[in-house]
């Protein structure tokens, strides 16, 4: 017996990777279905009608829409950029508490001095290797710190607590 031709209409709008839509018959009712990609998943849906010319249209309009504006037909909201203090504050409520004690206090230790050193309000999108470097320099001549000591006091105060605690008087106070 022999096979019917079937129709194998399909038409595709927009550019490859970008905006490509395509526009097909679904091979048991008939209606034609609407296939695009979105973070690379393929999706279909059907647009529930048998009109060539209005599917051909759909197309168009969802590959234009694709490339500037969502399916909706509306732009898609943009995130409001975030600030220094306001990322650090959201890993600082998100990630460190995951973490054991000691890294938790190291962590916050690390924001103030961070935030000291580049302020609240700075963009991390602003941040360059060079501010990383001068950020680094910095630390290491002893301008930045945890408290804004010189890490040579840290060293000094440790020295005099184990010489106190050697001869039996009270540590001396960090702070």
């Amino acid at each position: 017996m022999a096979r019917t031709k079937r129709s194998r209409r399909s038409y595709g709008a927009g550019e490859w990777g970008r905006n490509r839509v395509r526009v097909f018959p679904d091979p048991k009712t008939g209606l034609y279905q609407i296939e695009w990609r979105e973070n690379g998943r393929r999706l279909t849906r059907s647009l529930k009608h048998r009109d060539w010319s209005r599917a051909k249209r759909q197309a168009d309009e969802a590959a234009a829409g694709l490339a500037g504006l969502g399916l909706n037909g509306r732009n898609d909201a943009e995130p409001e950029p975030l600030a220094l203090g306001t990322l650090l504050d959201i890993y600082g409520e998100e990630v460190t508490p995951t973490k054991a004690e000691t890294s938790q206090r190291s962590d916050r230790a690390a924001t103030k001095m961070f935030l000291r050193f580049f302020g609240r309000d700075r963009k991390p999108e602003t941040l360059s290797r060079r501010d990383w470097d001068r950020f680094i320099r910095a630390r290491r001549a002893g301008r930045i710190g945890p408290s804004g000591r010189r890490p040579e006091v840290y060293i000094w105060l440790g020295w005099l607590n184990l010489r106190a605690s050697m001869i039996g008087f009270p540590p001396f106070d960090s702070r």
